[in-house]
């Protein structure tokens, strides 16, 4: 969920080595790593990366737009 997210973000940039690109496996996840990265002080995709799957709608709203992978379930379960 979101807090869980933005708590391993939050930890992982605080590394020696940060690091440079962070996968999410839910548009949830994925804005809370945009959102933590910036609180951090980071900007994307400037000094790091993130994509995440599911392509929610409100991915194409957040600033940069958030990196998705979508999944065609419909068709994967045809």
């Amino acid at each position: 969920d979101f807090d869980f997210a933005a708590h391993g973000v939050r930890t992982l940039v605080q590394q020696a080595e940060r690091p440079t690109a962070f996968l999410t496996m839910s548009d949830e996840a994925g804005l809370a790593a945009l959102h933590e990265l910036g609180v951090c002080g980071l900007a994307v995709p400037r000094d790091a990366s993130v994509m995440s799957f599911d392509d929610s709608r409100l991915c194409a709203f957040t600033s940069p737009p958030l990196s998705v992978v979508c999944v065609p379930y419909e068709r994967m379960g045809y």
